[in-house]
This record gives C-alpha cells, structure tokens and sequence, in this order.
C-alpha cells in the first residue's frame, strides 16, 4: 500500500537571541506565524527577513514546520 501525505497547514517560527540574563543564561524569543501551505520556500525565507528586519533582536534561526495528513492507497 502506498501511503500519502497531504500537506495542510504550515508555520514559521523565527528565533532571536534575546542576550543573557541576570543568571548568565541565554535568552530565546521566538514568533510564530501561520503561514499558507501552499507558500514556497523561497517566499517563506523573504517573509521572515522582512519581519526580522523589524525587530530588535538578532536572528538565529528560522524555521518551518509542515503538518498534513497520511492517508493510505489501496
């Protein structure tokens, strides 16, 4: 059986570093956004540089998670 994957929502998460605390620990901030499932990964890149671009904090990463459905083919 052949099984499927039916992509249906996507996100992008952007992680910035938000410097160190009073304890010495590095902070993260990270910003979720939906984004459509359908969007390239080149236009996902350029929106996240756009939005970065308007915060304070440095970039380290970006990310995107994909989430869908398996079905299975008879």
């Amino acid at each position: 059986m052949a099984v499927l994957f039916n992509l249906n929502a996507s996100r992008l998460t952007i992680e910035y570093d938000g410097g160190i605390d009073a304890q010495g620990r590095k902070i993260t901030v990270r910003s979720n956004y939906n984004i459509k499932a359908d969007a390239t990964d080149q236009d996902a890149m350029d929106a996240a540089l756009i939005i970065a671009g308007l915060q304070k904090y440095q970039v380290n990463q970006i990310l995107r998670q994909n989430t869908g459905i398996l079905t299975q083919q008879p």
